[in-house]
């Protein structure tokens, strides 16, 4: 959208920040896991310290992990440009990688699905509660 960088649009009683230009990659791994006790078992060595250990070895801002339907798990990982994850992939991934193979690897019928895709558009809102004064309301667990 030519010029529309900080641009402001109403719609309803919301108000989206148009964030401009943005660069940023999404890098998503989905775990598809063989039953209950396994899914369990990744959540927690993820929440235990795989996502804090990618986060520490890399440039990316954040991580979302969501349990789908179906035992899968799938985490992402909000990079600030291609280049970012591209090193971290070429330089930090391959010891992470090997750690959660080694735990969750095909010997106990885990697959992994990777995808990367450039984020096109980011908004946040802002909204005024019903009886406040105002407020902002930004992505609650990104």
């Amino acid at each position: 959208m030519p010029g529309a960088r900080g641009a402001r649009l109403k719609h309803g009683p919301a108000v989206c920040v148009i964030l401009g230009d943005m660069t940023q990659v999404l890098y998503t791994v989905t775990a598809i896991l063989p039953d209950d006790a396994t899914v369990d078992a990744y959540a927690d060595w993820l929440l235990d310290g795989h996502i804090s250990d990618v986060l520490e070895a890399s440039e990316a801002s954040s991580a979302l992990v969501v349990r789908l339907p179906g035992r899968m798990i799938r985490t992402q990982y909000f990079f600030p440009s291609q280049e970012s994850l591209d090193r971290y992939i070429r330089e930090r991934a391959p010891a992470l990688r090997a750690e959660g193979l080694r735990l969750f690897g095909p010997d106990r019928g885990v697959q992994f699905q990777r995808e990367v895709g450039q984020i096109v558009h980011e908004a946040t809102a802002t909204r005024r509660p019903e009886g406040a004064g105002g407020g902002q309301v930004g992505r609650p667990n990104r």
